[in-house]
């Protein structure tokens, strides 16, 4: 039931999917005969990121990874994944047809997730560097600060072997052209076309393919 308000972008979706959430912690609370787990959460934290509550996705995102935080003592199984964390990063990302503002705000609680992942223990995958890569070419207008941001979260992923297609493309949606051959000449041919299939072995080495 999680999994299908997570799938529709309807505007009452993240509430129920919110209230299903609930019951199932009172459950937990009552008689343990239901247990929350870290799935149940980031299908709430998808149906925030897929409404039409623009202006509401980081922060709710924010908030249900929080309350996993909070309640991993007792249930270990709610303890933040990287689904989790990928599911909010993605929420960040969807936040538009709001005010600059706005935008910048959900970009700000993006890098807070993101910088997160490290400290609670995790290694970013490529679906990771990907979305907070898609995440600056949708909250930030092209310019040099949005260059300097797109070349350090790549060069983070080239660090950490996670890069595959969807992280090149996502670098070339939030960079400049000169940047982009800049970054990617290990993957140009000579005429300066970018070939996805040469990403160097180093830079793809911890990929797991799915």
């Amino acid at each position: 039931m999680h999994t299908a308000w997570a799938r529709t972008p309807a505007y009452q979706s993240p509430h129920r999917a919110d209230a299903l959430l609930n019951q199932l912690l009172k459950q937990a609370e009552r008689d343990g005969s239901l247990r929350p787990d870290s799935r149940a959460f980031a299908a709430a934290i998808r149906a925030w990121g897929r409404s039409k509550r623009f202006e509401q996705k980081s922060v709710q995102a924010l908030k249900l990874l929080r309350q996993m935080k909070e309640l991993a003592p007792k249930y270990p199984s709610v303890k933040p994944t990287l689904e989790a964390y990928l599911a909010a990063l993605d929420a960040c990302a969807r936040t538009h047809s709001v005010t600059v503002e706005q935008q910048m705000a959900a970009l700000k609680v993006a890098f807070a997730i993101f910088k997160s992942i490290s400290h609670d223990g995790l290694q970013p995958n490529a679906s990771i560097f990907a979305t907070v890569l898609k995440a600056t070419s949708s909250l930030m207008s092209n310019s040099d600060e949005r260059n300097a941001i797109a070349k350090a979260v790549f060069e983070k992923a080239v660090a950490a072997g996670q890069v595959d297609v969807s992280v090149v493309k996502s670098l070339q949606k939030a960079s400049s052209s000169n940047l982009q051959h800049e970054l990617l000449a290990p993957m140009s041919d000579q005429h300066g076309a970018i070939l996805y299939g040469n990403i160097p072995p180093a830079w793809s080495k911890n990929v797991k393919l799915s």
